[in-house]
C-alpha cells in the first residue's frame, strides 16, 4: 500500500508539473515566504528553490499596474474574515515577460482560528486572455465598421462625416485618438487636418505633416 501510495503521489506530481497550474504554500508573514512551490514555477523563469529563498515573492511579481487592485482585494478578503482569495491579474516573469494568472488562494488556520498560512494555485491563463482580447478587438473593429458604413449612407456634409468617423473610431472602435488628414496640392505638400477626436488633441494639432519626402513626411 505504501509503495502504491508513493507511485500515485509521483504520478500526481508529474501531472501538476506538466500543466499550467503552479501550486504553492506561503506563511502568513510579511513578504508571504513560500515554504512550498511546484517545480513548474519555472514557466515564469524561476526555480522552486529560488522562490523559497525569496527571489519570487508576493506582491513584487505582480504587474505594477495591477498591484494596487490586487492588494486592495486581498485586504478586503482579510477584513471580511473570508478564507478565499480569487482574482485574475498579470505577473512579470524574470525576463520581463508578462503573464496573466488566475490566483486562487485559501487561508490556512490553526485550531485556535489564527491565520498561519496561505495555500493556493496560480494558473497561467495568458493564452485565454490573449484570445479574448483579440476577439474583443475584432468585435470592436466590426462594430466601428458597421457604424461608419451607416454614417456614409446618411452623410450630407463632408466635414461632419469626417468628424463623425473619428468619433466612431474612438467611442466604438476603442482607439484613444482618431485623426483624418487631407493631402494639399501646395508646394510644401502639406497634410491638412480635416477631423480630430479623442485624447492628445493639443499634441496632434501641433503636428506639421507633409505627404512628400523628408522631415514631417506622413
Amino acid at each position: 500500500p505504501l509503495r502504491q501510495t508513493e507511485r500515485d503521489l509521483q504520478f500526481a506530481n508529474q501531472i501538476v508539473e506538466a500543466g499550467p497550474v503552479v501550486a504553492f504554500q506561503a506563511l502568513a508573514q510579511p513578504g508571504f515566504p513560500r515554504v512550498y512551490v511546484s517545480q513548474n514555477v519555472n514557466r515564469f523563469g524561476y526555480t522552486a528553490e529560488e522562490v523559497k529563498q525569496g527571489d519570487f515573492r508576493f506582491p513584487d511579481y505582480v504587474h505594477p499596474d495591477d498591484r494596487p487592485a490586487v492588494l486592495a482585494a486581498l485586504q478586503d478578503v482579510a477584513d471580511a474574515g473570508s478564507d478565499l482569495f480569487e482574482q485574475d491579474y498579470r505577473i512579470v516573469a524574470r525576463d520581463g515577460a508578462v503573464f496573466w494568472v488566475h490566483d486562487r488562494t485559501a487561508a490556512v488556520r490553526d485550531d485556535a482560528g489564527t491565520l498561519v498560512a496561505y495555500r493556493g494555485t496560480l494558473t497561467d491563463i495568458t493564452e485565454r486572455m490573449n484570445a479574448e482580447r483579440k476577439l474583443a478587438r475584432t468585435n470592436r473593429a466590426l462594430r466601428a465598421l458597421s457604424a461608419a458604413n451607416a454614417l456614409v449612407v446618411h452623410a450630407t456634409c463632408e466635414a461632419a462625416l469626417l468628424n463623425d468617423m473619428c468619433r466612431v473610431l474612438v467611442e466604438t472602435g476603442g482607439y484613444l485618438t482618431a485623426w483624418i488628414g487631407l493631402a494639399e496640392a501646395d508646394a510644401e505638400k502639406t497634410v491638412r487636418q480635416a477631423a480630430l477626436y479623442g485624447e492628445h488633441r493639443d499634441l496632434i494639432e501641433q503636428l506639421r505633416l507633409s505627404w512628400g519626402t523628408g522631415p514631417g513626411a506622413a
